[in-house]
């Protein structure tokens, strides 16, 4: 990185143009994470402790129950961060969250899975409204030399979240008074989110005679017809689309996969999940580094391809954990610092760390593309348009998992959640032709 973009990244983390939002963000997508992860380790180890295609149903519902909402509601998300100022909705939007967390903290005390997916969904709902915004107002506030440092903190922040909420998310509520303790943890920070939202800046409204169009299907089946009027735009969706699919797959697996297959407790489960999101803010950050602050689709493909060897090695060591070690008789589970002494999980959790750092190099140049080529007054309605996308690749991955472990089940077929992770590596190849446009490079020019 150069000294010029250096300065350029720690002026954007003392700047009140980006840093209210940025830590907003970042309490946000850490109580997503800390409510889901205690969710499903709270059904998962307490409520259904049956076998790991029960378990991996479940998470696959959880999964595709935050995603459904980003399909039903994003034309109007869209048209509304376009029509109001943008920062009055965020201190909605964080109001919405706070009783979100009051309810889901009822759906812990009683163990109610119903209440729990219901308010996984409402969380999937708000989130759908504060995307388009996050994304929109960031080129309302910064030069165009900004987007892609900004961004790569936004994703490395977003990332670290996930992070934290994986960590204490599980240990917390299967700890003594654990569900107090979630309950008090997910509605403090559901607070804090809204009190930073109160120093985000305002911004001028974009659009803001358009007319809100109360159908949605007809409302987005416009907005995917102007995206797709700029084909570089629209492989950018694309792209942005395969990412978030593979990601939400992939860690739909991952406690599944650490209960039934590994043997881990909830540590090792952790840690995984550690593993994997701590390589997507190394690849954000290093993404930055490498382009020097320049948009660019050149290290796309790459990145790709990086994921489909690294998701075939991991499955090859899948396959060699579980023909070395044997599954504990006594349903006694394997703990972290056991785990990692057997040398085939060094191979795993490099295999990982590559596959996910690569996931960031793929990603962060995508949103700052779509951000810069977007008309302003439409720019909410293009990133709605994206996350519409997102949500029906997210919601058509969990499906298509629930499809192959359900085949599985019923042809006695060996598919479980390690060929679910293999096939959707493979996918990647595909992608690898679809997207070679995208390393054309961008116009320089901006209307921002």
């Amino acid at each position: 990185m150069t000294e010029k973009n250096n300065s350029s990244t720690f002026r954007l983390l003392k700047s009140r143009r980006f840093l209210p939002l940025f830590i907003t963000q970042f309490l946000g997508a850490f109580n997503d994470n800390l409510y889901k992860l205690a969710m499903l380790a709270l059904i998962v180890y307490v409520l259904a402790t049956g076998s790991s295609s029960e378990a991996a149903l479940l998470s696959n519902i959880a999964a595709g129950l935050f995603m459904l909402p980003f399909f039903l509601a994003s034309a109007l998300a869209g048209q509304l961060s376009d029509k109001y100022e943008k920062s009055t909705l965020i201190k909605f939007i964080k109001l919405w969250e706070i009783g979100l967390m009051i309810i889901g903290a009822y759906g812990f005390y009683t163990g109610n899975i119903v209440l729990m997916m219901i308010i996984l969904f409402g969380m999937g709902l708000q989130s759908t409204f504060f995307g388009p915004i996050k994304y929109a107002i960031l080129p309302q506030h910064l030069e165009k030399d900004e987007l892609l440092p900004a961004n790569s903190l936004m994703e490395a922040g977003v990332f670290l979240a996930i992070l934290l909420g994986t960590l204490f998310g599980a240990p917390l509520i299967l700890a003594e008074n654990g569900i107090v303790l979630a309950a008090m943890g997910t509605i403090s920070i559901a607070v804090l989110g809204f009190i930073t939202a109160l120093f985000i800046p305002k911004t001028a409204r974009a659009a803001p005679d358009i007319r809100i169009r109360k159908n949605i299907f007809a409302e987005t089946r416009t907005q995917f017809r102007e995206a797709k009027s700029n084909p570089i735009i629209f492989l950018s969706i694309i792209g942005t689309s395969w990412f978030w699919m593979f990601g939400s797959v992939f860690l739909a697996q991952i406690t599944p996969m650490a209960r039934s297959l590994l043997y881990l407790d909830e540590y090792g489960m952790t840690a995984i999940l550690a593993l994997f999101t701590v390589g997507i803010g190394i690849g954000s950050i290093l993404c930055n580094r490498i382009l020097k602050g320049q948009i660019s689709g050149i290290y796309q493909r790459k990145s790709l391809v990086i994921i489909l060897l690294c998701g075939i090695f991991l499955y090859g060591t899948l396959v060699w954990y579980s023909t070395a070690v044997e599954q504990p008789v006594d349903g006694t589970l394997i703990s972290v610092w056991a785990f990692i002494q057997n040398p085939i999980t060094w191979v795993m959790g490099l295999a990982i760390l590559g596959m996910s750092a690569a996931g960031g190099m793929f990603i962060v140049p995508l949103y700052a593309r779509l951000q810069h080529q977007s008309d302003p007054d439409k720019c909410s309605r293009t990133i709605a348009s994206n996350n519409v996308m997102n949500s029906v690749f997210m919601v058509l991955g969990a499906v298509a998992a629930l499809l192959i472990l359900k085949l599985g089940s019923v042809l006695d077929l060996p598919l479980d959640v390690a060929e679910i992770l293999l096939i959707v590596s493979l996918l990647n190849y595909p992608m690898i032709k679809i997207l070679k446009p995208l390393e054309q490079d961008v116009p320089q020019s901006t209307s921002h």
